[in-house]
């Protein structure tokens, strides 16, 4: 079932958050984070489908090692509190394979970062425990394929990444944020469209879209895992009692319809035998 999904939020020191602890749990590696002086390890996740770092044409390949790019990164930012990089996670459609969900992901990159002289670490997660993808209705909660992104906030060149951050400010804004989450939308939905399926996605808010239906919770891998072996979330209840709820509500519309449809009919009938009686005594 299509979904829309398109968090975006930073990797900052002054929430205690590191570079090279984030670059290891996407990519289920080993990883050393030069500024705080330990090693992260998530090389045991095996959920991991495809992981890719993404340059800008001018960069040294040999940033394309995730360990190069987290030492250049930490040297680069001298601040206890620094923002290190941007962090979106996007959810990624069950209708399409790995193939078509890279593809995607490649293009939302290229649009955002790579254009902008910025670099891009990415990884696909099946949103499983394995890394089997099952095909299941929404109901069932099995399923939460998606992308995580890591972009670092400062540009990067021939000579690495740039001194300053003074070219990157515009991207802080809400309309930026929001061209970022429309530009999402975009690509998902011409790729259904190219696929000829009839799904379609929105960034806006049901409300705005003038769809009257209460919207679910999104879940995590962890949570999406205890559902999977039979274990009761938090989120998970709150998802069935909004299923629950929408279900009731669309019985009761189709009660009005099904109403309204015999008062039509009631009415209709009412003018045909009137038709008929003035024209049988209408003289």
């Amino acid at each position: 079932m299509s979904t829309y999904y398109n968090h975006v939020g930073v990797i900052s020191r002054g929430r205690g958050n590191s570079i090279a602890c984030s670059l290891a749990y996407i990519r289920s590696e080993r990883i050393f984070d030069k500024y705080l002086g330990e090693w992260h390890d998530n090389s045991p996740r095996i959920d991991v489908l495809y992981k890719d770092v993404v340059l800008p044409p001018s960069v040294p390949l040999d940033y394309l090692s995730p360990q190069k790019l987290a030492d250049a990164l930490n040297d680069s930012e001298q601040r206890i509190d620094s923002q290190m990089a941007r962090s979106i996670i996007l959810a990624l459609p069950n209708e399409m394979n790995i193939t078509q969900e890279v593809k995607l992901v490649r293009e939302f990159i290229d649009q955002y970062f790579i254009a902008n002289n910025m670099c891009a670490v990415f990884a696909i997660h099946s949103g499983r425990k394995e890394s089997k993808r099952s095909y299941t209705t929404i109901d069932t909660c099995t399923d939460n394929p998606h992308a995580h992104i890591i972009a670092p906030i400062r540009q990067i060149g021939a000579n690495g990444f740039f001194r300053t951050k003074l070219e990157t400010r515009q991207f802080n804004t809400k309309k930026y944020l929001y061209s970022m989450r429309k530009s999402w939308a975009d690509i998902e939905n011409r790729e259904y469209e190219r696929m000829g399926l009839p799904f379609r996605v929105s960034h806006e808010s049901l409300y705005v879209q003038g769809i009257d239906r209460k919207p679910t919770v999104h879940l995590s891998a962890k949570e999406i895992s205890f559902e999977q072996r039979g274990i009761a979330t938090r989120r998970g209840n709150i998802n069935r009692q909004i299923l629950a709820e929408e279900r009731a509500k669309e019985r009761q519309r189709q009660q009005e319809r099904d109403r309204q449809h015999e008062r039509d009919r009631y009415y209709e009938r009412s003018r045909e035998s009137y038709t008929i009686f003035a024209l049988h005594f209408g003289d």
